[in-house]
């Protein structure tokens, strides 16, 4: 066997050309798809609307906390603030549990709190902040795609949430860099194998050389696609006039900011499992807004901000209306009673959060968990509907461990 190898010519030149070819495929495909999904990533961030409104409200809420100072009425804000906006604490929540980061949300997702508008011109502002959230988190999507986050435990047995880039951009150059080279080489490799045989019917003569012909254009495909992810990133970063950055640590910096690991281990067990991780700790998931509200804490706002029929709706059709008062009101109560559940009375700033819902559902004309009042202008109908016996006041109280509700 040795003998009859050592009569091939050039057989370690062979070996070589047919091991790269037979690899050569699957290398590529996997380079092309990282490259598809990166250049998906800058896609979106470059199309997004979303966006320059949420870059917006970090500025708008600096100029207003620095007022006063050489830092107010700035024009802009370094990329890295965003990962520093948990510092800026609520003083009104319990414990420091709501920061600048939940004003943001809270804004961009449901609107101004506290806003002193009627309830007809409620209805029709709030259905325009939600679908701006909704849009964010759709335009973003490819970006949290991106980012796997898996719960682990160190060395001392302290959970914490691990994060790790699926796709980055300096991995995605060295291996296009080597594939080419490795494709120069074994083609130089190719021609000297042609060069010491001359027979005709050699397969190297008649299939090598076809399948790296063949190989050619696709390798030339990666090639400028690498370099025009490239410029995209340098655009991106050139818009937010942060130079130099690693695309990992972009990646991660959103991430950071959308998905908190503090938010996550802060949770309750039981919700954090049923909840929180098959949403945001799945492979390439993105959460929708009820669960990005749930992990902001910021559900009991949405649910109490939820726009009910107005007075002149319920005047002109007075039993529908009545009823259907009647029934945002019991469902308000339960969305309080089983948030409040959820909570587990455990939840730093748990009173608070509860205590801004039913402000924001009082002052936006939401439910209102004190009874109903007949409108001057209802009828008959909708009168003796009012005179009827009114719902039991329902509060949620923190006790302890426990959660108990008294009407």
């Amino acid at each position: 066997y040795m003998y009859a190898v050592s009569r091939v010519p050039a057989f370690r030149a062979r070996v070589e050309c047919w091991a790269f070819l037979c690899s050569f495929e699957e290398r590529a495909v996997g380079l092309a798809q990282g490259l598809i999904e990166f250049q998906r990533v800058e896609d979106a961030i470059l199309a997004s609307q979303q966006l320059p409104r949420l870059l917006s409200l970090v500025l708008a809420a600096g100029n207003y906390l620095n007022g006063g100072t050489g830092r107010g009425r700035a024009d802009g804000f370094d990329l890295e603030t965003l990962g520093k906006l948990d510092g800026v604490k609520d003083n009104a929540a319990e414990g420091g549990a709501r920061d600048m980061r939940h004003f943001i949300f809270e804004m961009l997702f449901l609107g101004a709190p506290g806003s002193s508008v009627s309830s007809s011109a409620t209805s029709e502002a709030a259905p325009l902040c939600r679908p701006s959230g909704a849009a964010l988190l759709e335009d973003l999507a490819p970006l949290l795609r991106n980012v796997n986050r898996s719960l682990t435990r160190d060395s001392e047995g302290v959970m914490k949430v691990t994060k790790n880039v699926r796709v980055v951009l300096e991995d995605l150059e060295v291996s296009v860099r080597e594939l080419v080279t490795d494709f120069g080489s074994q083609q130089e490799a190719l021609l000297q194998c042609l060069q010491c045989c001359e027979d005709p019917a050699d397969p190297m003569r008649l299939q090598m050389s076809e399948r790296f012909a063949e190989a050619r254009p696709q390798m030339q495909r990666l090639d400028v696609n690498c370099k025009k992810c490239r410029e995209n990133y340098s655009q991106i970063l050139g818009y937010f006039n942060h130079p130099g950055m690693k695309t990992s640590d972009f990646m991660l910096l959103w991430d950071n900011l959308f998905v908190p690991a503090d938010l996550i281990l802060n949770k309750p067990e039981a919700l954090r499992k049923r909840e929180i991780l098959p949403v945001f700790c799945k492979p390439q998931a993105v959460p929708s807004v009820e669960s990005f509200l749930l992990l902001w804490d910021l559900q009991v706002l949405a649910e109490a901000s939820a726009p009910t029929p107005s007075a002149d709706a319920a005047a002109g059709d007075a039993n529908t209306g009545s009823t259907a008062l009647a029934t945002s009101a019991r469902r308000g109560t339960r969305c309080l009673q089983r948030q409040a559940r959820r909570s587990n009375a455990g939840r730093p700033g748990g009173q608070a959060l509860r205590n801004r819902a039913l402000a924001r559902a009082q002052t936006t004309g939401g439910v209102l968990l004190e009874g109903r009042s007949a409108s001057p202008s209802a009828s008959p109908a909708a009168r003796e509907a009012d005179e009827a016996p009114q719902l039991p006041t329902v509060e949620v109280v923190a006790q302890g461990e426990g959660i108990t509700a008294s009407g």
